[in-house]
């Protein structure tokens, strides 16, 4: 594979990683916080409202999908000054 081919297959899974994770939390976060803020609310706490955090998600899923990518490719740099060959020997040391 080429450099080329290699930095996109390994952003590619980062970003389907990234992708899965925030599709998993905000689903059954989302429900989590619903449920309990509704048991709350019928045990008496009358301010617990559940009211979905549209701001914060769109923090949430920036940073999330900036740091796995921004670690990707800042390790795809170093890689990229060792040759194939020395990083394969280092491993066996």
């Amino acid at each position: 594979m080429s450099k080329r081919q290699i930095r996109k297959m390994m952003l590619g899974e980062s970003l389907l990683l990234v992708l899965a994770t925030v599709g998993v939390t905000m689903t059954i976060g989302t429900l989590c916080g619903y449920v309990l803020s509704n048991v709350l609310y019928n045990m008496g706490a009358f301010y617990m409202a559940f009211k979905f955090p549209v701001f914060m998600t769109l923090i949430y899923t920036v940073v999330l999908i900036a740091v796995p990518l921004l670690i990707t490719i800042v390790s795809m740099h170093s890689f990229s000054k060792e040759a194939l060959v020395e990083r394969l020997r280092g491993i066996e040391n």
